[in-house]
């Protein structure tokens, strides 16, 4: 059974072998925040941080990530970038999850989220 460490709680799921990570995030440990639309990894509302880099969850198979930190949208809902998306009323489209997590790795890459530069 692989262990994987979602959000920063480890978690050991009964998952069979090919199943995918956004499977086992919504049926296996009840995060539905992560999107499954296409299911063939094109439209990227499964898209997750797995070590902070952007991973289409619903073509990652969850024992790929095994030991390997994964951040869904719950992670990310205290950060201010959300709320930021909120006001924006940008959190409708399906895709916006994939959008706040790629948003946050670009202002964590360019040092913009400790320097305060980022003010929503």
């Amino acid at each position: 059974m692989p262990e994987i460490h979602v959000n920063g709680e480890t978690f050991t799921v009964d998952a069979p072998v090919g199943t995918s990570l956004a499977e086992t995030l919504r049926e296996l440990i009840g995060l539905t925040g992560t999107k499954v639309a296409c299911n063939e990894g094109h439209c990227g509302a499964c898209t997750v941080l797995v070590d902070g880099s952007p991973v289409l969850s619903c073509i990652t198979l969850v024992h790929r990530v095994e030991g390997r930190q994964v951040t869904t949208i719950e992670g990310l809902r205290d950060h201010p970038l959300v709320e930021a998306f909120v006001r924006a009323d940008a959190t409708m489209v399906i895709a916006a999850r994939a959008d706040i997590g790629i948003v946050f790795i670009f202002l964590r890459e360019h040092h913009l989220l400790t320097t305060g530069a980022f003010d929503p």
